[in-house]
């Protein structure tokens, strides 16, 4: 949200208010019951909440789709409402709404399916270069693991930790390439640690630690190709548009693979993830998302590759999500 801020700031010189709101506990019922209320918001918000009304509201979360809501009728209809992922009450409701191919949204003229999710893709081109490339540190060139963690019906667990590891070995042994790996806020620290614990090849590897310096950014400027776990869509998206190789680790396996193909071995599971399973297969579409819808158009668009399935040899960035995006925006006007 903060970079489509930005953006819109930037190259539409528009005057951008971010405003970030306090809600009670349960205010996701609002939402839910497909209200238009400030109902779910604590007073000192709600109070804050008046005219003059902006002439576009973005927002993105389930609590805040009633506020917004509820903002354009008391606005008579001046605010226009942009939403970025999904919704829960009707599309008409919204004049746009921008999307990605895991939510499953109709084709209908006010959803704009992007490719990948929008971020601020320039940062990776600006983070500085050190720590990470120190006198005593692997050589280039590098292959970069971004690791992520549980995400609707997969995760990152023990299981999946020990086949990455044995398949970023055989991935860097034929790149000739050293390993640089960044956990995240999600990954599992056991897993972590039997990834770490697996790799055969000259490496630096970070744990994510809340509050302490994590070198992502300066990683993913210098890497010569990626390997991202499949459950992370903004680590793909960041990493794919860098228009370097990327490799995308399967994190499920057999009849419960990411993939459709000949993906072997048992699967990591929780009570979360057989429980999103279950939603998957019988609950509404709105509750829950498909990532591997994602990966199917990474795929098959020759910006990325399932890892294992050999060496990347041609390799495009897709297009940019923020052009049309800001594009989309500018119409409401």
């Amino acid at each position: 949200m903060k970079t489509l801020a930005r953006a819109l700031a930037r190259h539409l010189d528009w005057p951008v208010f971010v405003r970030q709101l306090a809600y009670r506990r349960g205010c996701s019922v609002v939402g839910l019951l497909r209200l238009e209320s400030f109902l779910g918001l604590k007073s000192s918000c709600s109070n804050s909440l008046r005219p003059p009304w902006p002439r576009v509201l973005v927002f993105t979360n389930l609590a805040n789709e009633p506020v917004a809501r509820h903002v354009r009728t008391i606005s008579k209809g001046y605010t226009k409402l942009v939403a970025i992922g999904r919704t829960w009450a009707d599309y008409d409701c919204f004049d746009l709404i921008v999307t990605t191919s895991q939510y499953r949204l109709p084709a209908r003229p006010n959803i704009l399916n992007n490719p990948i999710t929008i971020s601020d893709y320039g940062h990776l081109d600006s983070a500085p270069v050190y720590g990470a490339f120190s006198e005593d540190g692997p050589p280039p060139p590098y292959l970069a693991v971004l690791l992520g963690g549980r995400s609707g019906p997969f995760t990152f667990g023990r299981r999946a930790a020990r086949r990455l590891a044995d398949m970023v070995n055989e991935l860097a042994l034929e790149l000739g390439a050293s390993v640089l790996c960044s956990t995240s806020s999600r990954t599992d620290l056991s897993a972590a640690e039997i990834f770490r614990a697996g790799l055969r090849v000259p490496n630096r590897f970070y744990r994510y630690l809340p509050g302490q310096y994590n070198p992502y950014a300066e990683i993913a400027r210098a890497a010569d190709a990626f390997v991202v776990t499949g459950d992370s869509i903004a680590m793909l998206s960041e990493a794919v548009s860098t228009g370097r190789p990327v490799y995308i680790f399967d994190l499920g396996a057999g009849g419960r693979s990411m993939r459709q193909g000949p993906a072997s071995g048992r699967v990591d599971r929780t009570l979360a993830t057989e429980a999103y399973h279950l939603l998957m297969l019988l609950g509404p579409k709105r509750l829950s998302r498909d990532i591997t819808q994602v990966h199917s158009l990474l795929v098959e668009g020759g910006h990325a590759v399932w890892l294992g399935d050999g060496v990347m040899r041609s390799f495009s960035p897709p297009p940019s999500p923020l052009p049309n995006t800001l594009s989309r925006i500018a119409e409401l006007i």
